[in-house]
């Protein structure tokens, strides 16, 4: 029988303000190895009742120590015949915490560099843009670097040409125009893959785009211009969105600022409803907000989700770091940085 490995998993979000939060990683990945093991859960439960530590307090070495640390090393004590030493994974460590939070995150950096003390058998996987990272934490860790540009291995790139001929079936099988012929062919494929270089968010962000249209005239927009560097290659997939976005939405103009504005300097993804609300109260526009709103975000379905709870979301944090931060950014999409942000 397969044995169940993964003890805790926590995904930071930017965007999210529960997500991004340093103090809630040791309470969740706590709750989440009670439910791996009942030893665990025994372990926790005794130092929840013995007062030894306060999970309401945002106080995370006392979170990992009493926790975390105490748990791993009891459970490490036990003999067990059948011992299962958990797995535990933390994604995108670099959405964790914005700059008024620096100290809960220097304190949650410090007991991640603390896991190296513990026993080599519980293994910690963090995954992180090379943002933020500082040289203690580094030391601590056995670096695995996804290479990209024009370092990128021979396996990524075979795996990104799998994905782009997998997806391109798919879409193929939508258009009885396209079902039987070779399109978009072996050239075009190989052109996509080079072009993103090792990077998945530049082919899933590419096909999304093409999925949401006219494919094939949205192929000849992913393909126009010359040769791109690596550091701004998505940064210039996402202008050729916007900029094809802005030939439908150029009329409506005056909501796409404050639109944008509010999804990206939100602390948490904001509902339909209140984005309409929100548009209403600017008073940019007499015609229906929800219409023009819905015309904003059909053009920008392969960055901009919307749930069926109606929550609007941003697909990844490097389409909001574009939006502000970057020269290729259309003016009419830019969006100022928020004081204090």
């Amino acid at each position: 029988m397969k044995k169940r490995l993964l003890g805790g998993f926590f995904s930071f979000r930017r965007d999210d303000a529960a997500l991004s939060n340093p103090t809630a990683l040791w309470r969740t990945i706590a709750d989440q190895i009670a439910k791996f093991d009942p030893m665990f859960k025994s372990i926790i439960i005794k130092t929840l009742k013995d007062n030894l530590v306060d999970p309401q307090r945002p106080n995370i070495h006392d979170h990992f120590d009493s926790l975390i640390v105490e748990s791993i090393n009891a459970y490490f004590k036990e003999d067990q015949q059948d011992q299962r030493y958990p797995v535990f994974v933390v994604d995108a460590l670099d959405e964790c915490g914005e700059s008024s939070e620096e100290p809960q995150r220097k304190a949650l950096l410090e007991t991640l560099t603390e896991w190296s003390s513990l026993s080599k058998m519980f293994k910690l996987i963090i995954t992180s843009r090379d943002d933020r990272i500082p040289s203690k934490f580094r030391e601590a860790c056995e670096d695995v670097v996804l290479p990209t540009g024009d370092h990128v291995t021979h396996t990524a790139t075979d795996d990104i040409r799998a994905f782009f001929n997998n997806r391109f079936g798919e879409l193929k099988d939508k258009f009885r125009t396209l079902r039987t012929t070779d399109w978009p062919g072996t050239e075009v494929v190989e052109q996509l893959t080079d072009r993103a270089a090792g990077l998945f968010i530049w082919a899933e962000t590419a096909m999304r785009f093409l999925e949401k249209g006219d494919p094939q005239t949205r192929l000849k927009i992913i393909r126009s211009g010359g040769p791109l560097d690596i550091q701004n290659s998505v940064n210039h997939l996402y202008q050729q969105i916007t900029t094809n976005a802005w030939d439908s939405i150029g009329d409506i103009g005056n909501v796409v600022q404050p639109l944008l504005g509010a999804i990206v300097h939100a602390k948490v993804p904001l509902s339909l409803k209140f984005l309409e609300d929100f548009i209403a109260s600017c008073g940019t526009m007499d015609d229906s907000i929800a219409v023009a709103i819905d015309r904003v975000l059909a053009e920008l379905t392969s960055v901009i989700s919307v749930g069926k709870d109606e929550v609007v979301r941003i697909e990844h944090l490097s389409f909001m770091e574009f939006l502000v931060e970057s020269d290729l950014c259309p003016d009419a999409f830019r969006i100022r940085r928020a004081r204090g942000i």
